[in-house]
């Protein structure tokens, strides 16, 4: 038996569901035994993926470095005894590796979902479960958020920081005002940032073209909804992107050599130049006009993501990685 620790940033409010937690849904429960540690600000509520796990752990973590709570991991560390301990934060990476390696487990660290192990040459790409697609009725959606049933629909996501540039999307929007109105772009969103947004949604008069989602709609359910995902982000949002892909929505996101690792230009989605708001908008403009573009590129999309993607592909992969980490322990 693998024993292995999964230390996780705790964000519960999350628009995708975390890597490490489709790992613990679909790897193998033999040969490995999984536990879960959560680190992040304080909270009473129970993780809603404990059962996935043999223990699930939770510890405060307060400001850019917790002694505190790095004594506590160390802790539950040396309680566990796990063979593997599996890193998916940023928190304190020094300080975290020192306490794994004293602890004579073998450390893998992966943050966001680049899943690169630490020590290895390996990389295990993201994954995305396929969600079911088929006809739809769309009317009770629009009908919540006030959307024509007419109207084509936008969606952007996040989490408001600027890094995001949720600001361009909107902006492209405004430009697009100007030869069109048969639209209404969602923003998903939540956040330090999100008032701001909305301030400058009404400072730009767009209060009829743009709606704020509310905290009950989630990613999963507005991609079905919705004919184009963007994302003006200068930061990787490769999750966003393969549930948006996934559910075969026409995806336009900002050209970095992480979205190029996940579409085929042309193919599987569009890519924008980074700050480049005019360009945003005539490439929205241009699927639009082109619903038989739109179409081919949503179910290119779906089907790259069911062959490179799958949440089986992510634990085979991560299986093969800790069983060798594993072996290295027992070895020296």
């Amino acid at each position: 038996m693998i024993r292995v620790l999964i230390v996780a940033d705790a964000r519960p409010n999350r628009l995708v569901e975390p890597q490490w937690s489709l790992l613990a849904r679909w790897l193998p429960r033999e040969p490995f035994e999984l536990h879960l540690c959560e680190l992040g600000a304080p909270r009473t509520a129970a993780t809603p993926d404990a059962g996935n796990f043999a223990t699930a752990s939770y510890i405060p973590w307060r400001g850019s470095l917790d002694a505190i709570a790095l004594w506590r991991l160390r802790q539950l560390i040396q309680r566990l005894r796990p063979d593997v301990v599996h890193c998916w934060t940023s928190r304190s990476h020094g300080a975290l590796s020192l306490i794994v390696r004293q602890s004579g487990a073998r450390l893998i660290h992966s943050v966001g979902v680049s899943g690169a192990a630490s020590g290895s040459s390996e990389t295990v790409a993201p994954c995305v479960e396929l969600p079911h697609v088929g006809p739809i009725d769309h009317a009770p959606f629009r009908r919540e958020l006030g959307i024509p049933p007419d109207a084509h629909v936008l969606l952007t996501a996040g989490e408001t920081l600027p890094g995001e540039r949720t600001r361009d999307v909107i902006w492209a929007c405004d430009l697009l005002k100007c030869v069109r109105n048969d639209y209404r772009l969602i923003v998903l969103a939540d956040g330090p940032f999100r008032r701001r947004l909305e301030r400058f949604v009404d400072q730009c008069q767009l209060n009829d073209l743009v709606r704020f989602a509310g905290p009950g709609l989630s990613l999963s359910t507005a991609v079905q909804h919705s004919q184009v995902f963007l994302t003006a982000s200068l930061q990787p949002a490769n999750e966003l992107l393969l549930a948006a892909m996934a559910a075969e929505c026409a995806v336009i996101a900002t050209d970095l050599p992480q979205h190029r690792a996940l579409i085929t230009p042309a193919v599987t989605g569009i890519l924008a130049q980074p700050r480049d708001r005019a360009g945003l908008a005539r490439l929205i403009q241009k699927l639009l006009d082109n619903p038989e573009l739109r179409g081919s590129v949503g179910k290119a999309a779906r089907a790259s993501v069911a062959e490179r993607y799958s949440p089986s592909r992510l634990a085979a992969e991560f299986a093969t990685v800790y069983q060798r980490a594993g072996d290295r322990g027992r070895h020296g």
